[in-house]
């Protein structure tokens, strides 16, 4: 959320209504590695969309592209432009088979960057789609081969890491299981919620608009206001808060003072995906089985508090045989591959290495 405009904002907009990695406020992989040679290391990324394509990139890759309305789109941040990737996004249009043309592109890649012909790590990040069906995996497993066989081709497999995750999947809530097997369920609706909230502020501190707006599960609040009528931040969450724990449907509140005071490691996980700038001033916790409801964006998410598995696998250089049977989390990935290719890990990175 814009707390200037009171917009919502995608990760990857910018200022200039642009799409760029201005709002990623870390580094990435491919940030690291080009810190760790100079400059010198090549980073490309390819994705079915722009998030996953930028964001992988990170602030100075060498190019990013994905795919939109059945075109190619290049990231403009990135400059100079790389011409092989101007010239071959002109001449070779996406095909109906995103996977394809994204594999298509990579393997392209390989072959006219210059990837891997010198003593200097380069990454290649390429970002897939699938549906949760048998065949849409049967048919990514196929463009993976062709990946895979297309950079051995080109590249000694003894110089070659190749890093395989996903983000899992987990069924689709269908509307009504719930009701019809007397699971305890409701509709916690956001923007009714905010508006209640404000006129129970009204009450205490006289009629006012407090509450600025709502995005998800958070409430903004209106800073300008509160401070001209000198009413103490801490006080209003406090009372916020022991108001919006009797609702219906709310299993937890977290205050933004709360998250960014504390160090309890119960909220280390809330705490890592809060920006005190672009996130809301209350983030509310929805009881699972409930629904999230926001009348003005029309939306409804039901809140589900389970694990999704998803796979992650490493193969090539370096990497000798074997399988992790702890449980592991996302967050040990980037710190495993940085140890693997000895750079330093993303400056946000906190997880120990798998190996």
């Amino acid at each position: 959320m814009d707390r200037n405009t009171l917009r919502p904002l995608t990760i990857v907009s910018d200022n200039q209504r642009r799409l760029s990695p201005q709002q990623l406020s870390t580094s990435t992989l491919g940030d690291e590695l080009k810190i760790a040679t100079d400059g010198l290391a090549k980073v490309f990324t390819f994705a079915t969309d722009a998030e996953r394509a930028i964001l992988s990139a990170g602030h100075a890759a060498d190019g990013s592209v994905w795919l939109s309305n059945g075109k190619w789109n290049i990231a403009p941040c990135y400059q100079p432009e790389n011409q092989w990737l101007s010239w071959y996004t002109r001449q070779y249009p996406p095909t109906e088979d995103v996977n394809r043309s994204v594999t298509e592109i990579a393997v392209k890649c390989v072959e006219q960057s210059g990837i891997g012909q010198d003593d200097k790590t380069d990454l290649l990040c390429v970002s897939y789609s699938v549906q949760q069906d048998e065949m849409s995996y049967k048919l990514l497993d196929a463009h993976i081969a062709i990946l895979v066989s297309n950079i051995y081709r080109r590249l000694p497999k003894d110089r070659v890491l190749f890093v395989l995750t996903g983000t899992g999947a987990q069924e689709e809530e269908r509307e009504g299981d719930n009701e019809r097997y007397h699971i305890p369920t409701g509709k916690f609706n956001i923007t009714r919620t905010a508006n209640l909230l404000n006129m129970y502020f009204g009450a205490i501190y006289g009629s006012d608009n407090y509450v600025e707006t709502c995005y998800q599960n958070q409430i903004f609040l209106n800073h300008k206001l509160i401070d001209k009528k000198n009413i103490k931040m801490g006080d209003l969450l406090r009372l916020a808060q022991e108001f919006l724990l009797q609702m219906s449907g709310v299993r937890n509140v977290y205050t933004s003072t709360q998250l960014t005071t504390s160090d309890s490691e119960l909220l280390q996980r809330i705490r890592n995906g809060f920006n005190i700038e672009k996130c809301g001033d209350l983030l509310i916790d929805v009881a699972p089985g409930w629904q999230l409801v926001n009348e003005t964006t029309q939306t409804t998410t039901t809140s589900r508090v389970s694990n999704i598995p998803f796979p992650i696998i490493f193969f090539g250089a370096g990497i000798k045989a074997g399988r992790v049977e702890s449980t592991v989390t996302v967050d040990r990935i980037a710190p495993t591959v940085s140890r693997a290719i000895r750079i330093r890990a993303p400056n946000a990175c906190s997880a120990e290495p798998l190996f």
